[in-house]
């Protein structure tokens, strides 16, 4: 059995060029480590992530990177990032709040973090309005909130967390040819995942969003998913095996007569 998410949406306004491509990256030590890659590298297409011990979620953090694919340096000024961790039967819906969210999630294998959930890049390339270079940071447009994937699409559909940006007032973000810029953070939670059973995050395009009623139909060409599954922390995983050397020890140890 599987359940189908949408890991995160993303839309750079293009002006005319070829949209980039998007990839999951390793975003701390601990995911990288138990995935044998090192922080800030592509996460493969099949990864695991830290599982729930007792009532204490597994924390992880992913990067959405964005890359130059044409081998032609390009400038983008605005877009959006989705990240879609649960599903909800209401298309193109606004939650007030986590409360709200988490009321009408179907799903509740994996969450937000508590304490920071979506934060966004600083000091990048990029271009003023005249075309000089400058270092641009990545600038929400409006809080992070909660919703459902965008569309007129019926019945159950991607639900999560998302926020328009732009790189400042009348700036761009500079893509040289085949570059890759980290753009957003995500900190998650894994809750309560069934034995055999996997979550399939899937990162789409869709290009010329600047706020979430301009988003247009999703692209297949650009579109990855992962399938993720969880495996216990590297703790756990050795306050088990020696717990388990323990009761070897003591019964291997000859009776006193």
């Amino acid at each position: 059995m599987k359940t189908n998410l949408t890991i995160c949406i993303l839309g750079i306004s293009t002006c005319g060029f070829a949209a980039p491509s998007y990839f999951l990256a390793a975003g701390d030590a601990n995911l990288a480590a138990i995935n044998n890659i090192a922080v800030g590298a592509a996460l493969p297409n099949s990864f695991v992530v830290p599982s729930m011990l007792g009532m204490t979620p597994g924390a992880f953090t992913v990067r959405l990177m964005v890359k130059e694919t044409t081998g032609t340096s390009q400038t983008f000024q605005s877009g959006a990032a989705m990240l879609g961790f649960d599903r909800a039967n209401s298309q193109s819906a606004n939650f007030a709040n986590h409360a709200a969210f988490v009321a009408a999630a179907q799903d509740r294998m994996l969450d937000m973090s508590a304490t920071s959930n979506m934060t966004f890049q600083n000091g990048l390339s990029g271009v003023d309005a005249f075309g000089n270079p400058i270092s641009v940071d990545v600038s929400p447009l409006a809080s992070p909130r909660y919703a459902t994937a965008f569309g007129t699409a019926a019945g159950i559909v991607s639900a999560g967390i998302w926020a328009p940006f732009n790189f400042g007032t009348s700036n761009k973000l500079a893509l040289s040819a085949n570059a890759v810029v980290h753009i957003a953070s995500f900190s998650l939670e894994s809750l309560m995942i069934p034995n055999q059973q996997y979550a399939n995050l899937s990162i789409v395009d869709i290009q010329g969003a600047t706020s979430k009623s301009t988003f247009l139909t999703p692209g297949a060409d650009n579109s990855v998913v992962y399938t993720v599954r969880t495996v216990p922390e590297p703790l756990t995983i050795l306050t088990l095996f020696g717990g388990l050397a323990t009761i070897i020890r003591r019964k291997s140890k000859p009776s006193k007569v």
